[in-house]
């Protein structure tokens, strides 16, 4: 009877032990997450950014202000696909061209600060349900989400 108790402690131990995947081996994915959609309320990226749509350009200093002046082709990127200045003259329109996105949902932000990061020199527009909103530095704001 020891015999069998022991066998089973002893296997409980090893399953235990060596069993285990070390943390290199080891996934981060989320599982049973629906597809990738800016209209959604999950959330499975840190980075808020890759939950937006493609950007699309905006005419500066067109009096017809129209919402995309379908000039995003032309935009030079960076390796990871931001662009690489804002505004950008480009030969195909006679407006320099600057970049925006849209979140369509934040029903699925969690309440509390958000930091906003980028890099060079310039302004950001924000509109929507934020308050406090903060330019920090050069390259940093901050705002409320409730």
């Amino acid at each position: 009877m020891t015999k069998p108790i022991f066998s089973l402690i002893l296997s409980v131990i090893f399953i235990n032990v060596f069993a285990q995947l070390p943390d290199s081996c080891k996934l981060q994915i989320g599982t049973n997450l629906g597809g990738l959609a800016d209209w959604g309320t999950e959330l499975p990226f840190k980075d808020m950014m890759h939950h937006c749509r493609q950007w699309y350009t905006k005419d500066i200093g067109n009096p017809e202000y129209p919402w995309n002046s379908e000039m995003a082709d032309y935009i030079s990127l960076r390796s990871d696909g931001y662009p690489t200045q804002v505004p950008q003259q480009i030969p195909e329109s006679q407006y320099q061209q600057m970049v925006a996105t849209i979140w369509a949902i934040t029903d699925g932000w969690l309440p509390g600060s958000y930091v906003v990061l980028f890099d060079g020199d310039g302004d950001l527009n924000f509109w929507g349900g934020i308050n406090n909103l903060v330019r920090e530095n050069t390259n940093r704001y901050t705002f409320d989400f409730y």
